[in-house]
């Protein structure tokens, strides 16, 4: 009686996670998914751009699942950056708005303007706008009284 033996089984590219690439086949992902076009992949994997593109297409693309799989990695990493960015430009900006506030209190104008434009607040107009023709003087102002 003879053993059969087991086909052996075959992991094509399209199988593999992103760790189990080639550096090459990493290298062309990590760029696609910091916004590099084909050509310049191309390039820095000495491959042609037409050949590069192909990899990247969701029909035939050897390359579409892991890159597909490697995108959402990033995707989920950069909210968690992002939202701990976010948490402390909170902090940080809780923080201005005191030293605003001081600066305010001492009398500071361009603190007072900055406050009221962050508020939605904007002058009429500007000074510098106002053309000499409309500016009117006043030359009988009323004096103290001692």
């Amino acid at each position: 009686m003879t053993k059969r033996r087991k086909a052996a089984e075959t992991v094509t590219i399209e199988d593999k996670t992103f760790e189990e690439l080639d550096p090459i086949y990493q290298t062309a992902i990590e760029m696609r998914i910091e916004g590099h076009r084909y050509w310049e992949i191309a390039i820095k994997v000495k491959r042609e751009e037409k050949t590069v593109r192909d990899w990247f297409t969701s029909d035939r693309g050897i390359l579409y699942k892991s890159y597909q799989q490697r995108r959402k990695e990033w995707v989920e990493e950069n909210e968690a950056l992002i939202k701990e960015m976010q948490d402390q430009f909170k902090d940080a900006s809780v923080d201005a708005m005191k030293a605003l506030r001081r600066r305010i209190k001492a009398g500071h104008v361009l603190a007072s303007i900055n406050m009221l434009d962050r508020a939605g607040f904007q002058p009429v107009q500007k000074v510098e706008d106002i053309s000499p023709s409309k500016v009117v003087f006043i030359y009988n102002t009323p004096k103290k009284k001692k």
